[in-house]
């Protein structure tokens, strides 16, 4: 007779053999559970390697630290722990010493859209008073959008916070005195290969609830703002044929949203070849 069991720990596995079949399939299961939870445990293992791989240039270099008073151009990075990820691109450039780069932290649970003007009765209650002190245009952002040359807001952006985008832009271009450039960025995305083992890393698309987020900003066409676009970055055509994997087989992100240090190489040297990084060489004139 064969049997099927089902287990959570090996510690309280019980394994009633009753015949040479019901072992061979024991084994089967057992040598599945012992393979599986080493491929997870050692993806869990990389995952927090590479949270700190995120975090740790941005935190220690970049946020909340105020602009040299050299006369580098002065980058901006305003968001949630993408604003990090971005940190690591522009790290990746050629160009990154000739820049001063800093951020200002939002937590993503704020929505990147918190700004002087904005209704705290959108956040959860748990964060309002956390992200009240940290909108856009109170003090403690006033040192550097009067500073930067170039303003980047970067974020896991969710749904419900797209119709304040357009006043987000409005009031960054009035909090700069209109002298510093924005750049807009849209979400990126990709198969979490922990969570979606069984989803094809190579060839996927984008979830419709997050090409609907990028498209509307996409269509903001708001003046004197420039968007950059991870889809078409990342896609053969729009949200559609992207990929998770480098052309050494490299996976580009270990979560599905930030990126590895082979993602990021892979991004920096698309937009390296896009003349992208030549852009943040602008100053403003005061």
């Amino acid at each position: 007779m064969q049997m099927g069991f089902g287990f959570d720990r090996l510690d309280k596995l019980i394994l009633p053999i009753q015949t040479a079949n019901t072992e061979i399939v024991v084994n089967r299961n057992l040598c599945h559970y012992v393979n599986t939870t080493r491929k997870k445990e050692k993806h869990v293992s990389k995952i927090e390697k590479f949270n700190k791989y995120v975090r740790s240039g941005y935190n220690n270099n970049a946020r909340s630290k105020l602009f040299s008073k050299d006369m580098k151009p002065k980058i901006l990075l305003i968001g949630d722990s993408h604003s990090a990820d971005f940190y690591n691109i522009l790290r990746a450039s050629k160009i990154f010493e000739k820049l001063d780069v800093k951020g200002l932290y939002i937590p993503r649970a704020c929505g990147n859209i918190a700004h002087e003007d904005f209704n705290l009765n959108l956040i959860a209650l748990k964060f309002r008073n956390k992200c009240g002190v940290k909108r856009i245009g109170e003090d403690r952002s006033k040192p550097w959008l009067l500073n930067a040359d170039t303003v980047i807001l970067v974020s896991q952006w969710k749904e419900k916070f797209l119709p304040f985008v357009r006043n987000l832009l409005q009031k960054t271009k009035e909090e700069t005195n209109g002298k510093a450039q924005i750049i807009l960025v849209n979400r990126k995305h990709f198969p979490n290969p922990l969570k979606r083992k069984n989803e094809n890393l190579k060839f996927f698309n984008y979830p419709s609830e997050i090409k609907n987020i990028n498209s509307t900003l996409r269509n903001l066409n708001e003046p004197g703002v420039m968007f950059l676009d991870f889809e078409f970055i990342n896609c053969k055509k729009e949200g559609s044929f992207c990929s998770n994997l480098d052309s050494n087989q490299s996976l580009l992100s270990f979560d599905g949203s930030h990126l590895s240090p082979a993602g990021v190489a892979w991004i920096a040297s698309k937009l390296e070849k896009n003349n992208f990084f030549e852009k943040l060489l602008f100053k403003r004139i005061n």
